[in-house]
């Protein structure tokens, strides 16, 4: 996607970005590979690009969470596992 990107004229400098938004530039470094990158500038930039890249995280579902238990919720499933443990065996 890259070498399409640089024939094209949308592939941002990584220095330039870094030089302009350093966080911007970690995200893009060290986040997910995102279409946004490309939108950063050029014939048809877009102006929300730098912040859909910075706010990805929030919106992406990490692969394999897909249910989620809070500590008080461990603790009840520990008990009743406990309880009838100690009840019934």
């Amino acid at each position: 996607m890259d070498d399409l990107a640089i024939k094209i004229g949308v592939m941002p400098s990584f220095i330039s970005v870094l030089r302009q938004h350093p966080m911007l530039a970690y995200k893009w470094l060290f986040g997910p590979s995102l279409p946004y990158q490309y939108r950063l500038n050029g014939e048809h930039s877009w102006p929300d690009a730098k912040d859909a890249i910075l706010t990805a995280d929030t919106r992406m579902h990490p692969l394999g969470k897909s249910r989620y238990l809070k500590s008080w919720q461990l603790i009840v499933v520990i008990l009743f596992v406990f309880y009838l443990w100690m009840h019934f065996w």
